[in-house]
């Protein structure tokens, strides 16, 4: 749904961290560059974790699914743990992110958080 977390995040840590060695200190080490990571990772999932929320069943009631999705032998709790999970299941970017980070920056992993 989000214009793919996986080119996002990269992207605007290169943004930020050309931005800082050319306009800045010209000087970047592998703690900063992680910091970055893990902040924009945990932006970036905010923002497709709300997006995730708002359209979890928006396309069943555009689409009119929602009345055959009801009437499915499986209990409608169920139907929304199922949709939950592949909501996600499509964060792993944000995860694989978060790692990236803290192996880049450990220190600060949980200050990040």
């Amino acid at each position: 749904m989000f214009a793919s977390l996986s080119v996002t995040v990269p992207v605007m840590v290169a943004l930020f961290g050309y931005l800082d060695y050319y306009h800045g200190r010209r000087s970047i080490d592998w703690q900063e560059l992680g910091g970055m990571t893990m902040v924009w990772a945990l932006i970036g999932g905010g923002v497709e974790l709300s997006l995730f929320s708002s359209r979890i069943f928006h396309v069943e009631i555009r689409w009119a699914t929602w009345p055959p999705l009801v009437m499915l032998p499986i209990p409608l709790l169920q139907t929304v743990a199922l949709k939950v999970a592949g909501c996600l299941l499509a964060l792993f970017p944000v995860l694989a992110y978060l790692g990236l980070g803290a192996l880049l920056d450990p220190q600060n992993f949980f200050a990040a958080l």
